[in-house]
């Protein structure tokens, strides 16, 4: 963001974009691109916009259903949860999902005793 400013504030004390380029040591097309884009969107303009990829698969609801799970008691011969025992409890989840979330918060599934 600092530096998209710098290039405004040059831009609006009356440089000209090569100009800008060279004394930030960037190509003229970024300094083209942040003016154009400030000029259309003033400082909402400056910001990141959305990048693609592909969206996620599973959202906050999948998490809290796995968290979920881990309170119930495990099925009937097993003493504790694992992650393919959640995933196949929850049926729509897979077993890396599972173990994705766990490991993001910490959670040892070894040391969970029903």
């Amino acid at each position: 963001m600092a530096l998209r400013a710098r290039i405004v504030l040059a831009a609006a004390a009356g440089s000209a974009t090569k100009e800008i380029a060279s004394r930030l040591a960037l190509r003229p097309a970024t300094v083209s691109k942040w003016r154009r884009r400030f000029a259309r969107g003033r400082l909402a303009g400056l910001r990141d916009e959305p990048r693609s990829g592909k969206p996620p698969v599973y959202g906050a609801d999948t998490i809290r259903r796995i968290l979920a799970q881990l309170d119930e008691p495990p099925p009937s011969g097993f003493s504790t949860w694992t992650g393919s025992l959640v995933a196949r409890a929850l049926g729509d989840v897979t077993p890396d999902q599972v173990w994705k979330v766990l490991r993001e918060r910490g959670i040892q599934l070894q040391r969970r005793r029903s």
